[in-house]
């Protein structure tokens, strides 16, 4: 974060662009490689709301996308939009240093899913590259 901030004083807002790719995609390759490969160390307690998104997107998915939070807008709508709300008002206050913090809780979940996904293909003899294309869809992202 310091380095981050220390690039935007200086004003260079593509180095400050590139520096938070950077750390998104290293996150995002960790996050996702630790939980694959070693699915039963504990992550599940170290990544905040991991495990809930990882049991309701699979539910969601075993359904055929017609059962669950994901099939009925009027339960994901009004959430998706107190969470915006929200969102637009603490990177209002905090510069969009707000924005860093809960990109990186979204794509530590995210991450950790993909990385459960990834563990169930490999242990049962699926297509792991076809399920790390098809795992990065775009799916819900709430806080």
């Amino acid at each position: 974060m310091a380095l981050f901030l220390g690039i935007v004083r200086r004003g260079e807002p593509r180095r400050a662009a590139g520096a938070v790719l950077v750390f998104a995609l290293s996150a995002a390759v960790v996050v996702t490689a630790a939980v694959a490969l070693r699915p039963a160390a504990g992550f599940e307690d170290a990544i905040w709301n991991g495990a809930r998104y990882r049991d309701e997107m699979l539910a969601f998915i075993r359904s055929g996308g017609v059962e669950g939070e994901e099939a009925t807008p009027h339960l994901f709508i009004p959430k998706h939009a107190i969470h915006f709300a929200l969102f637009l008002v603490a990177c209002a206050l905090t510069a969009g240093f707000a924005a860093l913090a809960m990109g990186g809780v979204l794509l530590n979940y995210m991450s950790f899913y993909v990385g459960s996904l990834l563990a169930e293909a490999a242990a049962h003899g699926g297509n792991v590259a076809r399920t790390l294309v098809f795992a990065w869809a775009p799916t819900r992202s709430s806080v």
